[in-house]
């Protein structure tokens, strides 16, 4: 998790982004065991993230990746300013896309949700260390 929030930060940068801020991750507590195929959507996550950021955020104000790891769940909140209207988005590669993960997680047992809050986008998953479903 943190090489993805590294290399989310490096795209980052490489993309002309000026805003500092960053990723960071926090451990809470440490899972006695982390299943691969729950490592693999939060890494997946965090690169659709990223993605997303050099897509839409204002490449001149920060933002912000935490990824709070507990022992029963991994949780992920992402905050930047969205772009405005007269900044055209920068394409970027992609994932699957955000509904893909909300649907994954979802089933899962966890949640992914994310709205624009005064042009701030603001996105957050709970995601099961093991699945609750």
């Amino acid at each position: 998790m943190r090489e993805s929030l590294h290399d989310g930060d490096e795209k980052m940068k490489s993309a002309g982004f000026q805003g500092g801020g960053g990723g960071t991750l926090s451990v809470i507590e440490c899972p006695n065991e982390l299943p691969q195929k729950t490592l693999q959507l939060v890494q997946g996550l965090i690169r659709e993230m990223y993605a997303n950021l050099v897509k839409h955020a204002s490449p001149d104000s920060p933002y912000e990746v935490f990824v709070l790891l507990h022992e029963s769940s991994i949780e992920i909140t992402q905050i930047n300013r969205i772009r405005c209207d007269g900044q055209a988005p920068v394409r970027s590669d992609g994932g699957h896309g955000v509904a893909f993960y909300a649907d994954r997680i979802s089933d899962l047992g966890g949640v992914l949700t994310s709205e624009n809050l005064d042009d701030d986008w603001n996105m957050y998953a709970r995601i099961p260390v093991k699945a609750t479903k």
